[in-house]
């Protein structure tokens, strides 16, 4: 069960056409395109009652399927699975993790925060081609500083309590409609934008159509996908998958989401597995024409 919450910040809640044609555009097209491709993770709670702690995003390169999240999911439920073929299936195997150079997993100044896995075959051949992320789904172009509104899409933690009856497990995906920082919130967060996607976030000014809401507490989201809206530079239709999110910061001065960008995580799958480098420069090289 996906439970969608389109929601816009400011600036946009003030621009009321403008916040209505997006949403309009995301609930009619993006969104259940968008949610499918949104991976819900699952550990195991009390009594090994299966609970759902965050999200992730699997990406087709040739013929491998990888699991992409933030690595302090993985490093804080080591083990956990995934639904395949309508079944809670565990996740086996190794996981790569990136992160900032010179910094200390878990610390602030590790930005990138990213881990990756390859499926195993079994697993990989039961998830439906829907929940699958094609490389033609990426967003390779690089990023203008401040231009851009993104769609936010995971599932939190705390809206999911609870969500097993019977043998039935409801999830519910949230998305959230943030705009990118400027240059001076990247600076004061110390986030490089080549590496790093910053949006702005304040929990208690979103805006949906309906009125001004209060976000849900985003713990799960992370490992979710962040998708660009280029109401800029084309149709809205090629929203793609521009970064990973991986922290929340609702407060302090510099309230905002951390995302890292699809383009370094897929220079690293290309680094670390020579059998899929051909695919993934064909697909850059189609994307830039």
């Amino acid at each position: 069960e996906l439970n969608t919450w389109g929601c816009m910040p400011h600036p946009f809640g003030n621009d009321v056409r403008l916040r209505q044609r997006i949403l309009s555009f995301l609930g009619e097209e993006a969104l259940p395109r968008i949610v499918n491709l949104t991976t819900p993770l699952f550990s195991s709670g009390l009594g090994g009652r299966p609970e759902l702690v965050a999200s992730g995003v699997i990406l087709q390169v040739a013929a491998a399927r990888l699991l992409i999240t933030a690595s302090h999911v993985a490093t804080d439920w080591p083990g956990f699975a995934i639904v395949a073929s309508d079944k809670l299936s565990i996740v086996a195997g190794h996981w790569t993790t990136l992160r900032t150079i010179g910094s200390e997993p878990g610390t602030t100044a590790d930005k990138a925060d990213i881990s990756i896995i390859r499926l195993e075959p079994e697993l990989a051949d039961r998830i439906p081609r829907r929940e699958i992320l094609q490389l033609t789904d990426v967003d390779w172009d690089s990023p203008v500083i401040g231009r851009d509104p993104f769609l936010l899409s995971g599932y939190p933690e705390r809206r999911n309590r609870g969500g097993l009856r019977a043998d039935t497990f409801r999830a519910r995906a949230y998305t959230l409609l943030l705009h990118d920082a400027n240059e001076v919130l990247y600076a004061a967060v110390g986030a490089d934008p080549v590496a790093s996607a910053v949006l702005p976030f304040e929990p208690s000014e979103v805006w949906t159509i309906d009125g001004q809401v209060t976000a849900p507490n985003l713990q799960g989201i992370s490992g979710g996908g962040l998708w660009r809206i280029p109401i800029n530079d084309g149709p809205l239709g090629n929203t793609r998958l521009a970064a990973i999110a991986v922290e929340q910061h609702p407060k302090g001065r510099h309230r905002h989401v951390l995302a890292t960008r699809i383009r370094g995580i897929l220079r690293a799958i290309h680094d670390l597995h020579p059998d899929l480098r051909a695919a993934l420069e064909l697909a850059y090289r189609s994307s830039v024409g």
